[in-house]
């Protein structure tokens, strides 16, 4: 239906409900998803059973879910009688007569079709007559009228009758698609200007005096979609409700599935955090292989110290896992085994940790003290991924320059 084209997918297959969030934070975002997504879940959606529209047995619920929607549309309530009123609404001589009129003037009283008549002839000819009689009586009719006509053109009112009847009939037709719309109250769409003919004087394949229906009820926006509605009458298959026994053309199977920015976002974040953890043990499992090689495997305390210290503080803070907090732990992890290294260098070479953090101590604090200055900096971006990898990486630095100081000379003892 065209009512659906918009949230059909282009294989007509599924459908797009488009719940617009009104504006807020990523909080507040996860939480509306979740309750979305609560009740996408909870509802038990029994299969789609599809009937004929057209079937008797269905027909009275295609008629009732068809006045409701009118209903909401007008904002108004319509009974059953009324919407049989304005389903069966028909074009009528008497509705049509300026219609007529102006289709009669255009046949006899212009050079469209024949030399034009004077206009005391023309209007002898009745225009109820015109609504509903149709070829060889028409012309009849016409011949009886204007006997000055049939003497002077014979071959001419045959045309006037051919071309008459059939432009009556266009205007019978857009009546009726535009009559609903007159029981409604609502304004009929404007008829627009008579087109000019081809080069012999008759109307062109695609021209007429009257609007396709399409074309005149898009003229008026309410007569429009009061037209779409009522053209639901019309659809071929309709969903059997339950209570209605009836042998479905097919049954479908629901398949709801949610989506959008914030469950990308929900599904991204649950993917850096699985990424994040398996790099992270990853990291820590070869630097572990890397110092036991080299003989620094005491140097792995600090570096756990500082991603614990680095998680804990960015968790208190509220940061969310994202891809800027993703990439502290790495560079955490380095930096905390660097600074270890160091001191337990010099503490072999001093003869204790102690020594060593008196030696370098100062130093190393100063080194990350810079090296978090120098990320603080990304705070003046206003990308929001990049200022959290700052304040986490500034984090960090100064949680691996103080882990190394502080757990040297406990690993490293004078012997």
């Amino acid at each position: 239906h065209p009512a659906m084209t918009q949230l059909m997918v282009p294989e007509a297959d599924a459908a797009i409900i488009h719940v617009k969030l009104a504006p807020g934070g990523g909080e507040h975002q996860q939480r509306v998803t979740e309750a979305v997504r609560a009740v996408v879940t909870a509802r038990d959606l029994p299969q789609l059973r599809v009937g004929n529209g057209q079937d008797p047995a269905l027909r009275p619920v295609v008629k009732e879910a068809v006045r409701k929607r009118l209903e909401r549309f007008l904002g108004e309530p319509i009974d059953a009688a009324r919407f049989d009123e304005v389903v069966d609404a028909k074009a009528s001589a008497s509705s049509m007569k300026d219609e007529l009129l102006r289709l009669r003037e255009r046949a006899l009283g212009t050079d469209e079709l024949i030399e034009p008549l004077p206009e005391e002839e023309w209007q002898a000819v009745d225009p109820a007559k015109l609504f509903d009689t149709r070829g060889p009586a028409l012309e009849s009719y016409l011949k009886q009228t204007l006997p000055g006509l049939a003497e002077k053109d014979p071959e001419g009112i045959g045309i006037v009758a051919e071309f008459l009847g059939q432009w009556v009939d266009e205007a019978k037709e857009a009546q009726r698609f535009t009559a609903s719309c007159t029981v409604l109250g609502l304004p009929p769409p404007p008829r627009p200007a008579t087109p000019d003919g081809d080069e012999e004087g008759l109307p062109g394949e695609d021209e007429g005096a009257t609007p396709k229906p399409a074309a005149a009820a898009a003229a008026d926006g309410r007569c429009s979609q009061v037209l779409a509605i009522l053209s639901e009458l019309g659809d071929e298959t309709w969903r059997i409700p339950e209570g209605v026994e009836l042998p479905p053309l097919e049954t479908i199977d629901w398949k709801v599935r949610l989506t959008g920015q914030p469950v990308i976002g929900q599904a991204f974040a649950s993917s850096v955090s699985t990424s994040l953890r398996d790099s992270t043990l990853v990291s820590l499992g070869a630097l572990a292989v890397v110092l036991l090689i080299f003989g620094h495997i005491r140097a792995l305390a600090p570096a756990v110290w500082t991603v614990m210290l680095t998680a804990g503080v960015i968790f208190l803070l509220g940061h969310p896992i994202s891809i800027g907090t993703s990439m502290v732990a790495c560079i955490a992890l380095g930096a905390g085994v660097d600074f270890a290294i160091h001191l337990g260098v010099r503490a072999r070479q001093e003869g204790g940790g102690q020594a060593a953090t008196d030696a370098l101590g100062g130093v190393i604090m100063v080194t990350g003290l810079q090296l978090a200055l120098a990320f603080l900096v990304l705070l003046a971006s206003e990308m929001p991924p990049l200022r959290q990898f700052g304040v986490g990486l500034a984090i960090g630095l100064l949680g691996a320059a103080a882990g190394a100081v502080w757990l040297t000379p406990r690993l490293y003892r004078r012997r």
